[in-house]
């Protein structure tokens, strides 16, 4: 499919979406302030929604005015016919209140209202070509085709960069005289002062003939004259692109290209060139820049990208992986004593209490033995089986931390230089005790066994004086419904230690997570990407060794967002947001506006996430907002925290 093709693609895909054939349930996509989508029918966005958006602006012409564009875009011309004739009363932009006031009248019928208006203006300001390119609209609407030509052709006269006027006009000449009667109306309007829109379907036209230097003669011609016009830059890249002039369209757009100036849609057509020329360097490079334009509506686009960039980045660097095995160090043994999530946030102790801790626990990164073709840690990248060996201890130090009084620590296998090692066969109690805290009295290991038919987890406690296994569970579970099983076998093992009177559950369990099946699989793996960021800031791992960096820091913030009333999912992703920066990444600029949406909507004022919020300001470097909410936060009487604070 053609560059152009792909991007008229996603481009139509803003619009109301029809679903059945009589067009009566239209839906329309809506995205809210974490970029998740929604579909509403069109009906229930122009009774409900539109109303109070329109609320909202109703004193701002600037934003009055885009709403009322995008209703009319959606076909709700009758939902702001009142906000039209305000938009007319408050705006001192006089051609844009006169001209959508006429479309909507237009496009409710009222034509004779319309030609009024429009030839009022016409009569206190003077014709301009977007007046008179709706005036003959109206004429053409009222059946008068002849003064509709005319008064079309005098609106190019005056503009003819207008792309409605200039696009109808053509449809006209080419229904009259074929392609001859088209060309020379575009050469007429191209021989105006200052035009190039005319010169963009002259130079398509060159290039349906093969004839690339004549097109590329008008390219430079426009964009002589038309540097900051998106749709310039769009249509030019969309061009060359489709006809396969992918370095031709490099040298004219590359340079010229600002994703803030010119918007987002040329900036995909210079993605699919560098894909189709394997460029994934510069793609990416264009990527951070897209992503930090904050479009959720081309979320989906850009993801796509990002991903055929990673395959190709996989299939060129895979050398880098010998060479970074080659020179990894011995297998090493990490150890953690704080939930995942709060590493790279500047050790705030001040969450956890100082209650004395009895029964030390430690829980050992497991074995994922579906990979019996090895018997030696190995380097895996991210998948799910592997994230489990990691994440299933993770979860399970955090839930006997905040849930008992008994001392839990996690351990996992590292192979520095390179990253988590996964072993192949659980481990021997001669392996692990050397490397275990002193003063451990228990250890539990285990393994994860499967394929995409289903998974079994086990885990098995040791005792560490008696130098063997006293306990042994197990669950069976499918892909989808292995978090449900991993709490469950957390639940068994805190009833095995607390009928031992080995610990006591605390009554209300700090950070519970009362998460949906789906959820609690999303955290797992958002626990296991954690450990890897971890990794990657301590420099136990490089950057070229970590596959879908991107997709990891968005599931954090998808996370976050579906679980409002849980805190450990929004301070996982702030400390996601802390280690990207610390290991030198600029990754974390993208989710600037969804990540300090969520702070600013924090209002609990002793929840945890409220008391790290200034370390979220201090990552994006907004010092004003990190000085006010940290003079706040320092009248608190907690000692630590206020420590902590100072700290930032």
């Amino acid at each position: 499919m053609g560059i152009l093709k792909k991007i008229k693609a996603a481009f139509q895909k803003q619009s109301a979406q029809p679903i059945n054939p009589n067009n009566q349930d239209v839906r329309i996509k809506v995205y809210d302030a974490y970029g998740r989508e929604f579909l509403i029918t069109k009906d229930e966005w122009g009774k409900n929604i539109l109303p109070q958006k329109l609320s909202q602006v109703w004193d701002s012409p600037d934003e009055l005015y885009a709403v009322i564009v995008s209703a009319l875009e959606d076909g709700l011309e009758n939902a702001v016919v009142d906000a039209s004739a305000r938009l007319l009363k408050i705006d001192r932009e006089y051609e844009r209140s006169y001209a959508v006031r006429a479309i909507v009248l237009m496009s409710i019928g009222r034509l004779d209202e319309a030609q009024a208006l429009l030839e009022k203006y016409v009569d206190e300001f003077g014709a301009t070509g977007v007046i008179l390119t709706n005036l003959a609209k109206v004429y053409d609407k009222q059946g008068d085709h002849e003064k509709a030509e005319k008064t079309l052709w005098q609106s190019i006269e005056i503009d003819p960069n207008q792309d409605s006027g200039l696009g109808w006009l053509m449809v006209l000449q080419h229904e009259k005289g074929g392609e001859a009667g088209y060309l020379n109306a575009l050469k007429r309007a191209a021989a105006i002062k200052g035009s190039w829109r005319p010169q963009l379907w002259l130079a398509r036209n060159a290039l349906e003939k093969q004839r690339l230097e004549e097109a590329l003669r008008y390219y430079e011609h426009i964009l002589s004259l038309a540097t900051d016009q998106p749709d310039a830059l769009m249509a030019i890249s969309g061009d060359l692109g489709n006809k396969g002039y992918l370095e031709e369209m490099r040298k004219l757009i590359a340079p010229l290209y600002s994703p803030e100036r010119h918007g987002l849609l040329p900036g995909l057509n210079l993605l699919q060139g560098y894909l189709q020329t394997r460029n994934y360097e510069a793609g990416e490079q264009l990527l951070k820049a897209l992503f930090q334009l904050n479009r959720p509506d081309f979320g989906e686009h850009l993801m796509f990208y990002s991903d055929e960039f990673e395959k190709l980045r996989n299939e060129m660097v895979s050398p880098v992986e010998e060479e970074a095995v080659a020179a990894a160090g011995e297998l090493t043994m990490v150890q953690f004593e704080m939930p995942i999530w709060l590493y790279g946030m500047r050790n705030p102790s001040w969450m956890l209490d100082e209650r004395q801790r009895l029964t030390r626990i430690a829980f050992l990164g497991l074995a994922n033995i579906s990979l019996n073709d090895a018997d030696a840690p190995r380097l895996q990248r991210e998948n799910e089986l592997g994230r489990l060996t990691r994440s299933i201890p993770f979860f399970l130090l955090e839930q006997f931390l905040f849930s008992t009084d008994s001392n839990p620590s996690a351990l996992m296998p590292v192979m520095p230089g390179v990253g988590a090692a996964v072993i192949t066969e659980p481990w021997p109690f001669e392996t692990f005790a050397n490397a275990i805290p002193e003063e451990t009295r228990f250890v539990v290991a285990g393994a994860v066994e499967g394929d995409n038919a289903g998974y079994e987890i086990s885990l098995e406690v040791w005792d560490v004086a008696l130098k063997e296994k006293v306990h042994k569970i197990g669950k069976r579970t499918s892909p989808e419904e292995h978090g449900q099983a991993v709490l469950e076998l957390k639940d068994k093992l805190m009833d095995y230690f607390v009928a031992a009177r080995l610990m006591q559950k605390s009554r209300e369990p700090a950070f519970s997570l009362p998460l949906s099946a789906e959820l609690l699989n999303m955290y797992l793996i958002t626990l296991g990407q954690s450990f890897t960021l971890s990794l990657l800031e301590n420099e136990m791992t490089r950057r070229e060794l970590l596959w879908g960096e991107r997709n990891i820091m968005t599931d954090f913030l998808r996370l976050a967002a579906e679980t409002e009333g849980a805190q450990a999912p929004k301070i996982m992703l702030l400390s996601a947001m802390a280690k990207n920066k610390n290991s030198g990444s600029e990754l974390y600029k993208e989710f600037k506006a969804t990540v300090l949406t969520l702070l600013d909507t924090e209002k609990e004022k002793t929840s945890p996430f409220y008391k790290l919020s200034p370390l979220g300001y201090k990552v994006y470097e907004l010092e004003e907002a990190f000085t006010e909410r940290k003079r706040e936060l320092l009248e608190t009487e907690d000692v630590r925290y206020r420590q902590w604070l100072e700290s930032l």
